[in-house]
């Protein structure tokens, strides 16, 4: 289900969430990392499609580019294979209406 966010600090208080329920080290990534991202995407418009990664070891969001396969991006794919049991990935979508938040790619 998508949950729809008008402001980014909106959206924030709903990452923090997953974040305190899932990541159990490096928690100060969130804070440190994607909070800035997320604000920059709103402050500088940057409207496009975002995939957030979580998992007991930190944070991180990805760009994703129309078209491209993520089996092509080197990061996400040393994550899945480190990780992929416990990871757990969320899309972003921002556009001039806000931010969209659901579940999985």
């Amino acid at each position: 289900m998508n949950k729809v966010f008008t402001a980014a600090p909106d959206l924030l208080n709903h990452m923090e969430w997953h974040v305190k329920r899932t990541v159990k080290h490096y928690q100060s990534d969130f804070y440190k990392y994607d909070i800035e991202r997320v604000l920059g995407m709103e402050r500088n418009h940057e409207y496009g499609k975002y995939l957030w990664i979580i998992r007991e070891c930190g944070t991180h969001i990805v760009t994703l580019v129309d078209g491209q396969d993520l089996k092509d991006n080197d990061y996400y794919m040393a994550l899945d294979a480190l990780h992929g049991d416990e990871m757990k990935t969320f899309t972003l979508t921002y556009n001039r209406t806000g931010f969209t938040f659901r579940k999985g790619l």
